[in-house]
């Protein structure tokens, strides 16, 4: 090779260095933001606190309009019910954009004249084998003294019926993540509990032959 085309190539290569890195020369960001605390619909709204380190404007976004929807950084309640509120910085030309930040926001419906109540939720167990280990027992209590109701969010595999959880014979090999709640909803004295949930690894083996 000649010595001037080594000396093109070399100062090309060099330029293309460059190249990359002013075209990589972008700064990383990160979004802060406050845990909200449970509200009351009857307070209307919140102003919820989130920054970026970049120092530009968060976006923040409601999971679900329905229950609030966002005025800039004020959550204007809708309904009582349990959201995400999404915090997003999407960058500009001198920083990335910054990983999305979720937050719970929980409206209540409470009454200031009526008596708060809890729920107390025996631990379950993280996974359960359907074929083996058979019902699985619900145990909750209310602060009240008034009944607790379970529900589950997956009835492919099984069900709850009053205080137990029972899978079905027809979900044979077959397995998935299954959320229980408990809940109580309050009367004239009470008001309503803040749900609680417990995850387990629900298992249901196919049926052996004898």
């Amino acid at each position: 090779m000649k010595k001037s085309s080594f000396i093109i190539l070399y100062f090309l290569a060099i330029v293309g260095i460059i190249a990359c890195e002013k075209g990589d020369d972008k700064e990383r960001q990160i979004i802060d933001f406050d845990n909200i605390p449970p509200q009351n619909i009857t307070d209307g709204s919140v102003l919820l606190t989130a920054t970026a380190s970049s120092g530009l404007p968060v976006i923040l976004l409601s999971s679900d309009t329905s229950i609030a929807i966002m005025e800039g950084n004020k959550a204007v309640f809708q309904k009582p019910g349990r959201i995400g509120i999404v915090a997003s910085q999407p960058g500009n030309e001198q920083f990335y954009e910054a990983p999305n930040v979720i937050r719970e926001l929980n409206i209540l419906n409470r009454d200031p004249n009526k008596k708060d109540q809890t729920i107390t939720f025996a631990s379950l167990p993280s996974q359960w084998r359907g074929m083996t280990q058979g019902i699985l027992k619900l145990n909750a209590t209310a602060s009240s003294g008034l009944p607790v109701t379970f529900t589950c969010d997956n009835t492919r595999l099984g069900n709850v019926y009053e205080d137990s959880y029972i899978m079905s014979h027809l979900s044979n090999n077959a397995v998935a993540y299954v959320t229980i709640t408990a809940s109580q909803e309050g009367n004239d004295e009470y008001n309503p509990a803040l749900n609680v949930s417990q995850i387990i690894y629900a298992i249901h083996e196919a049926t052996r032959e004898p």
